[in-house]
């Protein structure tokens, strides 16, 4: 008979200890599926918002057409990220200026065309081969009218400035190359 209590107490003490673990087991099971459920609303509301931002883009291309891959994004972000530092800082202007700067791979595209203008034109003095083929290599066109290069961007009309065949003094160069930045990139 002591044997048969022994193993009632023994059989008894194993089901409170299954009966402890499928409590805090079933605890957790409910905290799972809770945390289960909030996600799937929150994948919800991301889908929704997702599939929402597809059908309505924040901006509509204009009827420009881009001279090289990227231009017409790299320039609107370029804009976006000038006038960052007219934006008063910590305000949700500035936070949503710079999410859409950072969402969109910001390349810095005309930037380093700007750059590389700079470096070309820093010691101008007069239309080189090299220079000549630098510039075409950035798309530009040039012809000479009279005393200066007429110097076109893509072929564009519309984009054009002019280089004096011999510059009168030092910080030509400059000039040309703030001219050609301010008016393409």
């Amino acid at each position: 008979k002591q044997a048969l209590d022994d193993a009632r107490t023994e059989a008894d003490k194993i089901l409170d200890g299954f009966d402890e673990d499928m409590t805090r087991l079933q605890k957790q099971i409910d905290g799972l599926t809770r945390a289960n459920e909030a996600l799937q609303f929150e994948n919800q509301g991301l889908k929704a918002k997702w599939d929402s931002s597809d059908a309505v883009p924040i901006l509509y291309m204009g009827d420009e057409y881009e001279f090289y891959q990227g231009e017409i994004k790299d320039i609107i972000l370029s804009v976006l990220s000038d006038s960052l530092s007219d934006i008063p800082p910590k305000s949700r202007r500035m936070d949503i200026v710079k999410d859409i700067i950072g969402a969109n791979d910001y390349q810095k595209l005309s930037v380093a065309k700007a750059e590389e203008i700079k470096r070309l034109l820093k010691n101008y003095d007069g239309m080189s081969g090299r220079l000549r083929q630098a510039l075409k290599d950035l798309g530009f066109e040039i012809t000479e009218e009279g005393k200066h290069y007429k110097i076109t961007y893509f072929g564009d009309g519309r984009y054009h400035t002019v280089f004096a065949k011999t510059p009168s003094d030092g910080r030509s160069g400059k000039n040309n190359a703030q001219a050609v930045i301010r008016m393409f990139f």
